[in-house]
């Protein structure tokens, strides 16, 4: 019985000095898309291949193109034919499409 007491008590000391009033908040930091997917094609450019980014990358272009439709467009049409695209030929696609953004 004396032991159960124990536990308990122990458990409501943890319980107290776990819920602190002070908590730090975290600001959220967000990359623009444009920037996300420059370090990708950046990747692309450095390797010269493609892989499981390619996936991610168009998703994010077809965001880009809601936002900046002008734009966007041409890197949809790019990004078409880097799915397409291997070694040095996808590197240097990679590159051109980075520097539109």
């Amino acid at each position: 019985m004396k032991s159960l007491f124990h536990i308990a008590v122990l458990g409501l000391f943890a319980l107290a000095i776990g819920c602190t009033p002070a908590s730090t908040t975290v600001e959220q930091v967000t990359i623009p898309l444009s920037d996300q997917i420059k370090a990708d094609l950046d990747s692309i450019a450095a390797s010269n291949q493609t892989g499981s980014e390619m996936i991610p990358l168009g998703e994010k272009i077809n965001e880009f193109a809601k936002e900046q439709p002008e734009k966007g467009t041409e890197l949809q049409k790019d990004y078409e034919k880097l799915k397409h695209a291997h070694g040095h030929a996808a590197g240097t696609l990679a590159k051109k499409m980075a520097a539109k953004l």
